[in-house]
């Protein structure tokens, strides 16, 4: 019996495909974005992780997400430092083959901006809405947060997102201005068919096709804009 069985166990340990396993090789990700984060001509780090209970805010505190909505549930999440200056430009490069939205949220108070641009009549034109439900973090700060979508183009196509410059929110002399933030890709009802990667080609390059630099001036209302000649497997 064992001299039958040699041949087999001569090859090593067997690895039987699990259905996930198979189905993952056979589902690639639908949506894929990279993003470039700069302040001061240097890259931000940037950490990419998942939407769930417990992850990590910022990689530089403590921070965590205790209540996460169902609508950003296991999307995926680009950790950022917290308490950015003044001054920082974010950009996304993405491309999906289904429905996707890309959220973003920040603090209340110390918005950097973005409050004043997103909530405008031009951001709602261009597809951007406040979401109804928030994340929650940190229990003490509960009710600290707003946060907003907008839609991807579904053609497969490559997309430039370019953020606004963070400002000052509002006259204050505060050192800080962007105090939380988080952006969460989500790809239509699976999350798991959603891809994030950070951008490291610098702070100044302008992506191949793009009409514009991934930096803007403050109070630009960010909308997606074609890249030419790219495909979603660039990214």
């Amino acid at each position: 019996m064992l001299a039958a069985l040699w041949p087999l166990l001569a090859m090593g340990p067997l690895v039987l495909a699990t259905a996930s396993s198979v189905e993952s090789r056979l589902d690639p990700p639908a949506t894929k974005c990279a993003i470039n984060a700069c302040a001061h001509g240097q890259l931000c780090k940037t950490k990419i992780s998942h939407m769930l209970p417990g992850v990590q805010m910022h990689y530089n505190r403590k921070y965590t997400y205790d209540v996460v909505p169902d609508e950003v549930h296991g999307g995926v999440l680009f950790v950022l430092p917290h308490q950015m200056p003044m001054n920082v430009s974010i950009s996304f490069r993405c491309a999906a083959s289904a429905a996707a939205r890309l959220y973003v949220a920040v603090h209340k108070v110390v918005d950097g901006g973005y409050i004043r641009v997103l909530d405008s009549v031009e951001a709602g034109a261009v597809g951007w809405q406040r979401s109804a439900h928030v994340p929650q973090y940190s229990e003490h700060e509960a009710d600290s947060l707003i946060m907003w979508s907008i839609p991807l183009a579904r053609d497969n196509s490559e997309q430039l997102l370019v953020m606004p410059r963070t400002s000052p929110p509002r006259p204050h002399r505060w050192p800080i201005l962007l105090g939380a933030i988080s952006f969460i890709l989500v790809s239509g009802e699976n999350s798991t068919r959603a891809h994030g990667s950070v951008d490291q080609s610098g702070c100044l390059a302008r992506p191949k096709g793009a009409s514009q630099c991934p930096w803007a001036a403050e109070g630009q209302v960010p909308m997606w804009s074609p890249l030419q000649a790219t495909r979603v497997h660039n990214i």
